[in-house]
């Protein structure tokens, strides 16, 4: 009995360990200067890794490589144009899909939807108006996870908390959805 109940508790704490590993915490960028969007950080509970744009120029936000830990990927535009931020391809790991805006017109930017072999979330924004780039909820069988802004003002979008309470849900496929609502804040707040 004494040794069931060691497994038992043992199997319970791998298992906490594993989902608290899989918790995004922050976003922010490398550096400061008018580049700055173009490299982030990203931490999560026991690891930090970056996302940075692959080109440089005026098209540079068009292609991401993201690397975090073993965690290492690509997220770009489908196609070419004004209109390319409106849907993106993501290959990151074993994950792959796409991330694409659930409406059209000026404010497409404000509702998009994951899709991969077996999720699918919701991003969108929790408020209306011009600031509505500051916070996003994400959602995914019941759960959800939060973006904002960790300060306001006009350099707000170079600094990002996330309350993550996604269970069940890769840090893959995390990082893409929390890449879309910074993406969408620095892109929007401008």
């Amino acid at each position: 009995m004494l040794k069931k109940l060691l497994i038992t508790s043992l199997l319970f704490s791998i298992t906490s360990l594993a989902i608290s590993q899989n918790k995004l915490k922050t976003i922010e960028t490398t550096y400061s200067g008018s580049d700055a969007w173009k490299n982030w950080t990203i931490q999560t509970d026991n690891s930090s890794g970056r996302i940075s744009t692959v080109y440089s120029g005026n098209d540079a936000w068009k292609s991401w490589n993201v690397n975090l830990a073993k965690i290492n990927g690509r997220i770009s535009t489908i196609y070419s144009g004004d209109d390319a931020w409106k849907k993106w391809n993501f290959d990151i790991a074993s994950y792959n899909g796409t991330i694409q805006t659930v409406f059209n017109g000026d404010d497409a930017w404000k509702d998009w939807e994951l899709n991969s072999d077996k999720y699918k979330l919701r991003i969108s924004t929790i408020y209306s108006g011009d600031d509505a780039w500051k916070e996003w909820e994400i959602t995914a069988n019941g759960s959800t996870m939060k973006v904002y802004t960790t300060y306001s003002g006009n350099d707000s979008w170079k600094e990002w908390s996330i309350d993550d309470r996604l269970d069940k849900i890769p840090v893959e496929i995390k990082i893409v959805a929390a890449f879309i609502c910074v993406f969408s804040g620095y892109y929007h707040s401008k």
